[in-house]
This record gives C-alpha cells, structure tokens and sequence, in this order.
C-alpha cells in the first residue's frame, strides 16, 4: 500500500507518493524533503477521456478517482459520452492550447460543481483529424499526436529578468513604435535609477504609453511647413459634433456617445427602493452605437467582451441622469465574417444570450 501526501499551491495542486515506512524511516524523510527543494514533485492528478457521439475526445483532469456514479452523471453532461478505457488515445488530435484554460473549460467545470462533482480541475475538447497537417488556429490550438496524462502539462518556467541595454535596438526587435522622445525619457529614468531598464518595464511603458490609451498623434500638435495649426486631429473630429448637434445626448465624455431615441413604453414598479405595484409610463430614451475594438476577447471570451461593452456604456455620466436600458450588443470578429448579438442581463451587471449572426444582419 502506498500513501499519498499532498501540497496545495493555488491554483496547481502537488501530490507525492510516499513509500510505506521502514526502518530507514529517517533516510526516507531526509529524500522527500529534499525533492520539495528541488521542487521534484509527482503530479498524479488524473486525466479522464470521454468519446463524445461525434467523436470528440473529452479530457477531464480531476483529483481522485471518480466512482461510478460521478462517471456516468460526466457522460449524460457530455451528450451520452461513453468512457475511453486507455489513458493513451493514439492519433492526431486539434484541441486548445495545453497553457490556456478555456473559457469553456471554465463554464463546464462550474456546470459540475453544481452537479455535485467534486474534485474536477479542468475539462477540455479535442477533435480527431486526419494527420498532423490539418488546419487549426495555432493562437488558440495546437496540434497534439496522441492524448496522455500529460495533456495539461507545461514545463516552462519563468524566463530570467533582461535588462535593456540598448534601447534603439530593443525598440526595433520588440517593435514597440517608441519614438526617440520616448526613449530619451526612459534613458533618463536609468539615470535617474542608476540601471539599465528591464524588458518588463519598457513593455510596460510601450502600452500605457501607446496611442491607443495616450492619443499622442490624435491629440498631438501638427506643425506643417514650419506653421502650428490651431486644431488637433481629435478637435477636428468634435468639430462636427459641436456645430451640428443635432439630437446628440453626450459625446466624447467617455468611450461611448448617444443620441436621443424615441418615447417608450415602460412597465415597471411604481417607486424602485421598496416593494410596490407595476404600473405603465411613457419615458425618453437615448439610443447608442457603440464600437468596442476588443478583437482578442471577442473571439476568446466573449462573455467577458460584452461584459466590458455593456459597462463601458453604461457607466457614461450623463446617462446616470437618464433612463437607459441597452437593447443588444453587437460584436463582430476580427475579420468581419461573423458577428454576435447579445440580450443584456435584466439584473444589469452582464448580459445574457448569444446569438450568431451573419453581418448583412447586424444593422
């Protein structure tokens, strides 16, 4: 018999597998201690495989040794899935990448929670493919010869911190687009720490710095021909606004404007801080088109994309003195062929539904 001793370092979880005593008792406590040093540790968390009646290969990683009953509530989850009695699936297999957890992953293992599951670390999808040459997305996917208990490991460790000798030629590998402003500042913040930069700290500085949160070039000075001009790119576009108003609510207060939209309807409790009747009231409402250039969690997470464009929305201050309820979010794909609606949440803090739809539809 053989015992095991575990270790919880949030969010992996460790296990050693210790040999049962013996009179070298002490030498075999002086070796486990020393492995914990030198972090050699046994991971024996255990990978599950379920055949899905598509032939899907489902992959569950849990902690202990499921019985019966949690298996069969696992193959009812997964569309009447049958267990797979290897731990070694051959073949080519495209499925998500080993480092990232799904967000679907995510959904499902909460799903089992709720079931009762428990012990249940991560759940993901991989589908058969001919061979190794088979399309998929190496940003999200990569390409896996055969399945084994290894199918969420990853062995990479922290890489060692660089500190930036050469500011110019970091520039132009990493293509940050620092201009040579930039970069005089940040050698003078070397001299002023007495050390060169590290990567982390000039990648830092490229994204907070960059165009997309500062607007240098849209709210930057223009100097054509030796002469300054009056406008900004930024003031040139709020020009419009400002000499044609129009029906405009609010606009360029915050990353979403709004028009005024027609009288409404409303069916809703008489006061709204205590318990009272539903009654019928007409109220003005404003209508907003709001474009949210999130590509990456549009298409990773995209209930966490409609989350930020629904609180972006919502959150513009002229609003708090109006009745708004956003009617859908739309949101479409990076290349523009595929495009999602959303139903808001009614408890106002995250939407509801998803529903595909084709662009020609989206307006």
């Amino acid at each position: 018999m053989r015992f095991l001793f575990s270790f919880f370092s949030p969010p992996h979880r460790f296990y050693v597998s210790l040999p049962p005593r013996r009179k070298d008792e002490d030498t075999q406590k002086s070796n486990f201690n020393r492995k914990i040093v030198n972090r050699k540790i046994v991971n024996i968390t255990m990978i599950l495989f379920f055949r899905t009646p598509s032939k899907s290969v489902i992959a569950v990683e849990c902690n202990h040794e499921l019985p019966q009953a949690d298996s069969d509530k696992l193959c009812w989850l997964f569309g009447e899935a049958t267990p797979e009695s290897e731990d070694n699936l051959k073949g080519h297999f495209v499925g998500p990448r080993r480092e990232m957890i799904t967000p679907w992953s995510t959904n499902a293992v909460e799903i089992t929670q709720n079931m009762g599951l428990d012990g249940i670390i991560r759940i993901e999808e991989y589908f058969p493919v001919k061979d190794e040459n088979a399309d998929h997305d190496p940003m999200l996917q990569r390409m896996y010869k055969g399945l084994d208990q290894n199918v969420f490991t990853t062995n990479r460790q922290p890489e060692p911190i660089v500190h930036i000798e050469d500011l110019e030629a970091y520039n132009e590998k990493e293509g940050l687009a620092l201009s040579k402003e930039e970069m005089d500042y940040l050698k003078k913040v070397e001299k002023d720490l007495g050390r060169p930069l590290t990567d982390s700290e000039v990648f830092g500085f490229a994204q907070i710095n960059s165009e997309h949160c500062r607007h240098k070039i849209f709210g930057g000075t223009f100097i054509i021909d030796g002469e300054e001009k009056e406008s900004t790119l930024f003031k040139l576009i709020k020009k419009t606004s400002q000499e044609n108003p129009n029906r405009i609510v609010s606009a360029y207060k915050d990353n979403c404007a709004f028009i005024d939209g027609p009288q409404a309807v409303q069916f809703a409790p008489h006061t709204h801080d205590k318990p009272d009747v539903y009654e019928t009231r007409e109220i003005d409402t404003v209508i907003s088109l709001k474009a949210e250039t999130h590509n990456f969690p549009t298409t990773v997470a995209e209930l966490g994309f409609r989350l930020c464009a629904q609180v972006s929305s919502e959150k513009n201050a002229p609003l708090r003195r109006r009745r708004y309820s956003p009617i859908f979010i739309r949101e479409g794909s990076s290349d523009g062929t595929d495009f999602r609606y959303a139903e808001p949440g009614t408890d106002g803090t995250r939407p509801g539904g998803l529903h595909r739809m084709h662009p020609v539809h989206s307006l």
